[in-house]
């Protein structure tokens, strides 16, 4: 298990990168489209049906970090 709290932040961003590549990986197993809202959602279900109070904060984190950027796109 890993401690979220005591994680890196070079830790904590690599284990955001391998969660949103997961969702990716999901969505292609899947014969989804990847587009953000896939994604968004792939992460939100991630989180859902996880009870790892880690993984769900990563996956929460890598969301919001989706949607910040969206916003930022949006703002340019």
């Amino acid at each position: 298990m890993i401690n979220y709290m005591k994680t890196s932040s070079r830790d904590r961003n690599n284990l955001i990168e391998l969660a949103i590549g997961t969702a990716v990986n999901e969505l292609i197993a899947s014969g989804l489209p990847v587009s953000r809202e896939n994604i968004l959602y792939e992460l939100e279900k991630m989180k859902a049906n996880s009870a790892d109070f880690y993984t769900r904060s990563i996956t929460l984190e890598a969301a919001q970090r989706l949607r910040n950027q969206s916003k930022q796109n949006c703002h340019e």
